[in-house]
């Protein structure tokens, strides 16, 4: 049993620290958003409630951001969101501050399903296994209003804490699974190529896919860590070093990440998912052997013992409701074997309602099979109604230069606008490029009148192939010529 505990459990220290960085990384990313909420969220916008009601009628059945389609609407909810993460990382009224921040930013990623990237899938996992754990016994508003409510134990061993930690290993595990191309298992070239899309790569990353040996060497270790380095995290034998090892790997492989490409705020979510495998040794700041540790528990207990009503259920759940959380854990590992077929599992639908009603849904297959084999960048060119050019996509006057650019990531003005326009390519978004030039025409024109108004536009996307032998030529593809009038 102690041993379990320790590979299962998770200090309450290091789950007040998770508690505290997941709620400032949302409180950052709703301001992020919030940059452009008339954009992404309203009715004048890009997707107005009608169209994402047909696009994605499973997703959004509970979605709170259709209550309202106006800026003064959607400005208010976001008021609320900021308030219950900010509650979330003072630890006030923790356990009901989660509930909300878990339903808010599951509510508020239904709204606009084009925007959504690797981040978005793992946020809102961890806050749903945070809601059933203690995490405002330390660091807290709560812990220091009440401090007879602070548990026994030094840490947290349950069904919640399980599912926690397995579900950053899956993460892991799936998108290793998921690589299964010869640029990941047998080429090598897996690496070369992804940091040749230049909508992701960083000066850094411009500088490593120069050396091919390196870059080969690096897309097998890649490979081989994210296939066996998660089951460091739970090593029965040499506990403490392992975990420690498995935590610093991954750790660097996520700094590795954010420095080489520009992918939003995957990677400091990804460091922020590694705080609660920090054992108590992290914290103690020198290593402790069993004897030692298992005496800071007895000790941690009796100091408990003395507290009146220590062991509250203020900080416990029910037993129904963890052998619930068990079930869940066990159909969230469930739906990561149900990929389509001749790969996963050939299960009903029915089977898959109960993971999109509380989105567990997840998918990992970053950059897998294998990565994308063009490059590429956007022109958008108005016509004034006297005949004058503009470049919409940068919002200046003249013809927009279709020339390559430098650093192609930095053309985007956030992470969110590069995912919605790289969407634009896929077949199954078609619809939407009418949507984009419709809000351009509509944005464009709602200040401007006469020879100053925007009579036409067109989309357009300047392709080239990824070929290691050199330069690809460059291949004009038009998404959409659209008339304002």
């Amino acid at each position: 049993m102690f041993r379990a505990r320790r590979i299962f459990g998770v200090d309450l220290r290091s789950l007040g620290l998770f508690r505290i960085a997941l709620a400032a990384l949302l409180l950052y990313d709703l301001a992020d958003r919030a940059r452009d909420l008339g954009v992404f969220y309203t009715d004048d916008g890009i997707l107005p409630r009608e169209t994402a009601l047909r696009y994605f009628p499973r997703l959004l059945q509970a979605c709170v951001h259709l209550a309202t389609g106006s800026w003064w609407g959607e400005a208010l909810i976001f008021a609320v969101m900021a308030a219950c993460a900010a509650a979330l990382l003072a630890g006030w009224r923790t356990r009901i501050a989660s509930v909300l921040c878990w339903y808010l930013w599951v509510s508020l990623q239904c709204r606009v399903p084009p925007i959504l990237y690797g981040m978005d899938n793992l946020l809102r996992l961890l806050l749903f296994w945070g809601m059933f754990l203690p995490w405002g016994a330390r660091f807290s508003v709560d812990a220091a209003r009440r401090p007879g409510a602070r548990p026994r134990e030094s840490d947290v061993f349950s069904a919640a804490s399980a599912a926690l930690l397995v579900q950053v290993a899956v993460m892991y595990w799936f998108t290793a699974a998921a690589k299964s191309a010869p640029e990941w298992t047998s080429e090598g070239s897996a690496l070369y190529y992804t940091l040749h899309i230049d909508h992701f790569v960083t000066p850094l990353g411009a500088c490593l896919r120069e050396h091919r040996g390196l870059c080969r060497a690096l897309t097998f270790a890649t490979l081989g860590w994210e296939s066996f380095g998660p089951f460091l995290f739970f090593s029965p034998v040499a506990f403490l070093p392992a975990r420690l090892l498995a935590v610093a790997g991954f750790a660097a492989l996520h700094v590795g990440i954010g420095a080489c490409m520009s992918v939003g705020l995957f990677p400091v979510l990804g460091l922020i998912s590694l705080i609660p495998f920090l054992p108590a040794e992290a914290w103690e700041l020198r290593f402790r052997g069993r004897a030692r540790l298992e005496a800071l528990a007895r000790a941690a207990a009796a100091r408990a013992a003395r507290i009146p009503g220590a062991g509250s259920p203020f900080f416990e759940l029910p037993r129904a409701l963890d052998v619930l959380v068990a079930v869940l854990a066990a159909y969230a590992f469930a739906w990561n074997l149900m990929t389509p077929p001749p790969d996963g599992m050939t299960v009903p639908e029915w089977a898959r309602e109960p993971g999109y009603l509380l989105r567990l849904d997840q998918d990992w297959s970053m950059f897998a099979p294998f990565p994308m084999k063009d490059n590429g960048w956007f022109v958008v060119r108005g016509r004034l109604e006297d005949g004058r050019g503009v470049d919409l996509l940068h919002g200046r006057p003249g013809e927009p230069d279709p020339a390559r650019p430098r650093w192609i990531y930095r053309e985007y003005k956030n992470k969110r606008w590069k995912k919605y326009l790289m969407n634009l390519r896929e077949d199954r978004w078609a619809e939407e490029r009418q949507n984009y030039a419709e809000w351009l025409c509509r944005s464009y024109n709602r200040a401007r009148s006469g020879r100053d108004r925007l009579r036409e536009l067109t989309v357009k996307y300047m392709m080239e192939e990824i070929k290691p032998q050199g330069p690809a030529p460059i291949v004009e593809q038009t998404f959409v010529r659209y008339y304002c009038y």
